[in-house]
């Protein structure tokens, strides 16, 4: 399912865990390979369309999420925005966490809207960057 210019699959209903569907993934390129491999396409959603538009979407059908994984290409500063729009739709769970990989070049604010920086780790050139809602930023929580 080749994505056009513009366009990112979005992945939601995936199970991080089998007991808990409530995980989200941005920019998933690979998805529909991936939730073929791992036995969860009958459990899942694909939707090929526009991070922005599939966000609000989402919010407007209510919905929210334990996790969510924001994956976008390095070096296209897509990052914070992304971050922006999931916290001004309220997608994330009051304790569920978002994580974001990125590049370690593109720089990571400590909050965007209601999501707090949590935790950041660095492995090469990649990051993962672990926000929590600021309802439950306690790092202990």
């Amino acid at each position: 399912l080749p994505g056009r210019e513009g366009e990112f699959f979005v992945v939601f209903g995936i199970p991080y865990d089998m007991e808990t569907p409530g995980a989200l993934k941005l920019y998933a390129q690979d998805a529909l390979g991936n939730e073929a491999r791992l036995g969860f396409v009958e459990r899942s959603q694909i939707w090929v369309l526009p991070v922005a538009r599939a966000l609000r979407s989402l919010a407007q059908r209510g919905e929210t999420f334990d996790l969510i994984f924001v994956d976008p290409p390095y070096d296209r500063r897509l990052v914070g925005a992304t971050l922006e729009l999931i916290a001004q739709n309220n997608l994330l769970d009051p304790v569920g966490t978002a994580v974001a990989e990125h590049s370690r070049r593109e720089e990571v604010k400590a909050s965007y809207g209601s999501l707090i920086l949590n935790d950041q780790r660095r492995y090469g050139d990649t990051c993962l960057t672990f926000f929590k809602s600021a309802a439950t930023s306690d790092p202990t929580a």
